[in-house]
């Protein structure tokens, strides 16, 4: 795949250790369900089709402006599409959904991003009723937590993009809340 035919998404990325936490068990569920494994993380756009040189200027000149994330575990869910088949879902601060929009205003690809749904997925693709209970006492202890984001990536990956091609190509810091402008 070329740079020009790529398909990108902007994630916001957990901080440690709670990554580290997370990321054990996504590894664990997928090895489990013989699902793919993936890098937990929210996404803020995604199936981007730009360049991605273009979406590193972008996310480059916005970064600075965007505050440190702190979202509230609000609930484990159980979704019916491959991507959202079991997920924390995430509290939706105004700041963040502000963030969200002006980002899928600088990018034109995104005019139309969908509805704004934050969550951290666990598990990608059917999960039987048996496996849904147990995965989500597993996660109860996370409800009610704060995850903090203190890193926006470019990813190349799209909804059509076999997950183990996935790839973070560049990172961000995204400072505290005071040094922000959103």
């Amino acid at each position: 795949m070329t740079d020009d035919t790529a398909l990108y998404s902007v994630w916001l990325a957990p901080d440690e250790p709670v990554l580290s936490e997370l990321q054990v068990l996504v590894q664990e569920f997928a090895r489990v369900r013989s699902a793919p494994s993936f890098l937990p993380h929210l996404t803020l756009l995604g199936d981007l089709p730009d360049s991605q040189a273009r979406l590193a200027q972008i996310l480059s000149q916005h970064a600075p402006r965007i505050p440190a994330q702190e979202l509230t575990v609000t609930g484990v869910t159980v979704g019916d599409s491959f991507f959202k088949s079991l997920y924390l879902q995430l509290s939706c601060p105004p700041q963040l959904s502000a963030v969200q929009s002006v980002l899928a205003r600088a990018l034109p690809a995104t005019a139309n991003p969908g509805r704004f749904d934050p969550h951290v997925s666990m598990i990608y693709g059917a999960v039987g009723a048996s496996t849904q209970q147990e995965i989500h006492v597993t996660l109860q202890r996370f409800i009610g937590s704060t995850l903090r984001f203190e890193r926006m990536q470019l990813v190349r990956s799209s909804q059509n993009t076999p997950v183990i091609d996935w790839q973070v190509l560049k990172e961000f810091a995204l400072p505290d809340r005071s040094e922000s402008a959103y």
